[in-house]
């Protein structure tokens, strides 16, 4: 599999780098194959990129790959659209530390409670 960048172009706005990739291939590249290559060759965390396509033509074997690398993860956070499975992870996760939060309290009660028994 080789990779050549064909075009880089900044995008103030939403504080990216666009960039298109023109991959030479005998079968599809996969996602994580596209940001392992870009992680690696402009040197930028993996929590900033979004491939936001692979695209091919049939009987081809070349592709072209549209990526997005934002300056920071809260940028990349605010601006991309989350998938249903994303969101549900996020709302779980927030029940999760809401519940233990409130097993936290109650325990931190009931220990203040036997302080303030034992000093009567």
């Amino acid at each position: 599999m080789k990779f050549k960048l064909l075009k880089e172009k900044r995008n103030d706005l939403f504080n990216r780098n666009e960039i298109k990739v023109e991959i030479n291939s005998r079968e599809t590249p996969k996602t994580p194959e596209v940001e392992k290559w870009v992680i690696e060759s402009m040197k930028v965390g993996e929590d900033r990129i979004k491939v936001k396509g692979i695209h091919g033509k049939f009987g081809s074997p070349i592709f072209e790959a549209s990526v997005n690398i934002y300056d920071s993860f809260s940028d990349k956070d605010r601006i991309e659209t989350k998938t249903k499975k994303q969101r549900e992870n996020e709302r779980k996760e927030r029940e999760a530390k809401i519940k233990a939060d409130a097993e936290m309290r109650k325990t931190k009660n009931s220990a203040e409670e036997k302080i303030a028994g034992g000093n009567e």
